[in-house]
């Protein structure tokens, strides 16, 4: 009994995990979830770098979106699944995620140095502690 239990929970804790998705098997963000600062970062021009931010899948944190902002201004609010294409220019930048509404969770800022003409790739994750994680990735191409 108590190993039906134990495989029980673990299945249970497996199935909450989030797990990263492929670019090509995301979904856009919808229009109505392109916040104020989109447009800053919706254009590609010569010596900008490409951005792409994809939130795993998974049942953990799925009941509400995660708000992206770029140096305070928010960007977009991203759903299970979903993924954004930006376009920056070389900078330092910090990358802040929380959930929307934050009824819960806690807002998670990380710095990124972005280089000029580079391609690079996030993800945003929900850590073991339930909170939003915002990471590079080599696991979206």
């Amino acid at each position: 009994m108590k190993i039906i239990a134990i495989v029980i929970a673990a299945t249970l804790l497996t199935a909450c995990a989030t797990a990263p998705v492929r670019y090509a098997a995301a979904t856009p963000v919808s229009q109505s979830n392109l916040l104020e600062g989109y447009g800053n970062y919706s254009k590609p021009s010569v010596g900008y770098s490409r951005v792409i931010v994809v939130r795993d899948s998974g049942m953990l944190g799925a009941a509400s979106p995660a708000k992206l902002s770029i140096d305070g201004v928010a960007i977009a609010k991203l759903w299970s699944s979903e993924r954004l294409e930006l376009y920056l220019p070389p900078s330092t930048y910090i990358f802040a995620v929380e959930p929307s509404p934050r009824l819960m969770g806690a807002l998670v800022e990380t710095t990124y140095e972005i280089k000029p003409g580079k391609s690079y790739g996030f993800r945003i994750s929900i850590d073991a502690g339930s909170a939003f994680s915002f990471q590079q990735s080599t696991q979206l191409q």
